[in-house]
């Protein structure tokens, strides 16, 4: 159950931790963000500590710069920011991120969140990757 909770939660928290916003604003053209989560232990028991690092990579390929049709693309990813959410058993110990900035195109960026079982959990957890 807690598993199946964590996934749900990291899943959920990757969707809405960050915001990708093409620099050319009115095109269809737009990186593509891969995003994969891991934790540190994978075990953790009642009041053990972790940590989750949530991976960001731009799969675009080639140049920053990419024309056409007669238009120019920036295919950066811009990441405004970013947060983990957590769950009854799970406490987040870190605040997120913001103002991020760019990944260019082939760069990935990892976000490292801390995290805590609550003392109330009485079973032990093992992080889902994913």
């Amino acid at each position: 159950m807690i598993r199946k909770t964590m996934i749900r939660s990291i899943a959920t928290s990757i969707l809405c931790i960050f915001l990708i916003i093409p620099v050319a604003g009115d095109t269809t053209v737009r990186p593509t963000v891969q995003v994969t989560c891991q934790s540190d232990p994978l075990s953790l028991f009642p009041e053990d500590n972790g940590t989750v690092t949530v991976s960001l990579k731009n799969m675009a390929t080639g140049d920053v710069y990419v024309q056409e049709d007669s238009k120019t693309f920036d295919m950066n990813a811009y990441i405004v920011s970013a947060s983990l959410i957590g769950t009854n058993d799970i406490e987040v110990m870190d605040k997120g991120y913001s103002n991020i900035g760019l990944i260019g195109p082939g760069d990935t960026l990892n976000l490292t969140f801390n995290i805590k079982v609550k003392k109330r959990s009485i079973q032990w957890h093992t992080l889902p990757e994913l």
